[in-house]
């Protein structure tokens, strides 16, 4: 049987692969959402959505045309 200890001896080397690691995971995070509005984009112009009450149905429920965005800001700005 055998145990090992492995203490660094430089700390700024753990800060830095820390700070590459949530560099590296913010980059996955932001591709994730780029496909997502890709492919959301993509269902919708083919005609089709996700059935309402799915467990995806939320998955495009944030991608809306820019039309449609101007349009709500408009409404907004005539009401107030």
């Amino acid at each position: 049987m055998q145990l090992n200890f492995s203490v660094p001896l430089d700390g700024s080397m753990v800060e830095l692969c820390k700070s590459i690691a949530k560099k590296h995971e913010q980059k996955l995070r932001l591709d994730y959402e780029l496909v997502r509005a890709l492919k959301c984009t993509e269902i919708m112009k083919a005609g089709f959505m996700f059935r309402p009450g799915s467990r995806v149905e939320v998955l495009c429920h944030d991608v809306i045309p820019i039309v449609a965005n101007d349009k709500e800001k408009s409404d907004r700005g005539s009401v107030q």
